[in-house]
């Protein structure tokens, strides 16, 4: 007998573009794959880093790329941002 064990991720995925207005919030574009679901998290500490989904991100892409804005940023302190394909 013979045993495999394979892991299937999506393709790679990067944050192509970060806009922001102040009136707005943050607009966040990122490279997607067709067929596959997508979320942007964001924490504000790296070093302990609590990612969190931002609401309404969520996506099933059909294109190259999609875009989401955060409009709940957290007062006077920075916001790091991440795709994830769960």
């Amino acid at each position: 007998p013979l045993t495999q064990v394979a892991t299937f991720l999506p393709p790679t995925h990067s944050i192509t573009g970060l806009s922001f207005n102040v009136s707005n919030g943050v607009l966040v574009t990122f490279d997607t794959q067709p067929g596959f679901p997508y979320h942007v998290e964001a924490t504000t500490n790296l070093a302990q880093a609590s990612w969190q989904s931002v609401a309404g991100s969520n996506t099933n892409a059909v294109s190259n790329s999609a875009s989401i804005m955060d409009t709940n940023m957290p007062g006077g302190s920075s916001r790091f941002y991440r795709t994830a394909s769960p």
